[in-house]
């Protein structure tokens, strides 16, 4: 069930069934705006790493949020919301008293999509965008929006065994085959200035505080000769799905990766927005062991009419149908190619997760 904030006590019903055995709870919370209600659920996703090997892991759940309300009017990309929430200046950017913040549309036309905070006044936001925002906001007077705090590398995960490594996939390289922005070790050592693990290092330069894209991809490198779990947690989504494919390259192929929004695990037959004819999805065997793995296989997708079903064939690996055999997991990603096909143009995939 999704709940949407109160309007003049009168509440916005979403009724939907949650899938039953969701790791969470239910709780309620109230913002700055009288009478405003909405439900929430926390979530947990565990991965197995093995000894001296790779996870492909993507951030899953989304940080607590700071502030519900609705939008009261918009000047170009500027929102006021209602309620006179009182904000510090530029308290949701980073620096700011709440740190790196973004706007998610809880309702309307972009439903799902997360815009980046540039700035903010007392009551008011302006925005800029990224991939899990479209180039021109179709945000109304009277949406329903969430503030919610980017995760950072010390705040997102529990802190993980001495010298592991994360490598940040590159989410906006042109063509295939791309490789990692950066990569970052964990130090366990105590900084004895803090009391604190001295934490996540670039070399020399202290990165704790990077911010973390809405559904950012990375590879997490476990050095050590044991294995250990990669743990995160956060609020579930509650809203669509919103990420913008990008394949800028007439006649190329186009790598992006990609994990769903979704708390529990999602058929890939069962994300119809997502895919073009020919395009390729990799998957990779979270229980191998071993550095630089390769996938494991790929899935192709047709778009051809099957007579028998009136739909799509949709997915196979080879002959096989794994329309309903493979599935995005929380936690987890893949390595999803553009066929040469869509080359040149632009796409939102905005898919709804099976429990709303």
């Amino acid at each position: 069930m999704k709940i949407y904030p109160i309007l003049s006590g009168r509440p916005l019903l979403r009724l939907t069934s949650l899938v039953t055995g969701l790791a969470g709870f239910l709780a309620l919370a109230t913002t700055a705006e009288a009478g405003t209600t909405y439900s929430k659920v926390w979530s947990m996703s565990r991965m197995f790493v093995p000894s001296n090997s790779d996870q492909w892991i993507s951030v899953s759940g989304h940080a607590k949020t700071h502030f519900l309300g609705r939008i009261q009017s918009i000047s170009g990309s500027t929102l006021q919301v209602a309620g006179a929430p009182g904000w510090a200046a530029n308290a949701y950017t980073a620096g700011g008293t709440v740190g790196a913040c973004y706007i998610k549309a809880l309702s309307g036309a972009d439903e799902g999509a997360c815009f980046p905070i540039v700035s903010n006044g007392a009551d008011s936001v302006s925005l800029g965008t990224s991939l899990n925002a479209p180039v021109a906001s179709s945000l109304a007077v009277g949406d329903y929006i969430a503030v919610i705090p980017n995760w950072t590398l010390a705040s997102w995960t529990d802190k993980p065994a001495d010298l592991t490594r994360f490598y940040l996939l590159n989410r906006s390289s042109t063509g295939i085959n791309n490789g990692a922005v950066y990569s970052t070790d964990y130090y366990g050592a105590i900084n004895p200035a803090t009391g604190q693990a001295w934490g996540w290092f670039e070399g020399s330069q202290d990165i704790n505080g990077r911010t973390l894209e809405v559904d950012e991809v990375l590879t997490v490198r476990n050095i050590a000769a044991t294995a250990f779990i990669h743990t995160q947690s956060g609020e579930i989504s509650l809203t669509r799905h919103y990420r913008r494919l990008e394949s800028p390259v007439a006649g190329a192929e186009q790598d992006h990766y990609l994990t769903f929004s979704g708390a529990t695990p999602q058929a890939i037959g069962d994300l119809p927005t997502l895919p073009q004819d020919g395009d390729q999805v990799y998957f990779f065997d979270a229980s191998l062991a071993g550095i630089n793995k390769g996938a494991t296989y790929s899935a192709t997708y047709y778009a051809a009419i099957n007579a028998a079903t009136g739909q799509p064939w949709g997915w196979y690996a080879g002959a096989v149908d794994v329309n309903a055999t493979e599935f995005l997991v929380p936690g987890t990603a893949v390595l999803y190619r553009q066929s040469e096909a869509s080359g040149g143009t632009t796409r939102a995939w905005t898919d709804l997760p099976d429990y709303l």
